[in-house]
């Protein structure tokens, strides 16, 4: 058997894509083994951030008759933001300078939506492969 590596993906929705359909059966692969505090983490952080968007998006649906609604959502996306940026910082011990950690911060929140998303959606090899 032979692992070939095919680098980087060129751009945010190829990232995106691919993440989408890599986290697809993130519990069910997990649980089938032992658990690790690494695996754990994997299922309950997708589980956290899907959650958290939950919130936010109910939150901002619900402002038209609970005006204060709002205070709810902005928390909810202050802490999902919060834990990419501490994935982006994470990512970020190899580069240099300010510009990267943007660059770094986008990877992150693309990762984690992804991730979180691939929970609730149904992403097929072709979604990966050709966006579709």
């Amino acid at each position: 058997m032979v692992s070939i590596h095919l680098g980087d993906p060129p751009s945010l929705r190829a990232l995106f894509l691919g993440e989408l359909w890599r986290g697809r059966d993130n519990f069910k692969v997990t649980l089938r083994g032992p658990l690790t505090v690494r695996s754990v983490a994997s299922l309950i952080i997708p589980l956290y951030n899907l959650s958290l968007l939950a919130i936010a998006i109910s939150s901002i649906a619900a402002l038209p008759v609970w005006p204060a609604s709002w205070k709810i959502a902005a928390t909810a996306l202050a802490v999902f933001s919060f834990l990419c940026i501490l994935r982006a910082l994470r990512m970020d011990r190899y580069a240099n300078g300010i510009r990267s950690l943007f660059e770094n911060l986008a990877v992150a929140v693309v990762y984690e939506l992804a991730r979180a998303l691939a929970l609730v959606s149904r992403a097929t090899h072709r979604v990966r492969r050709y966006g579709r």
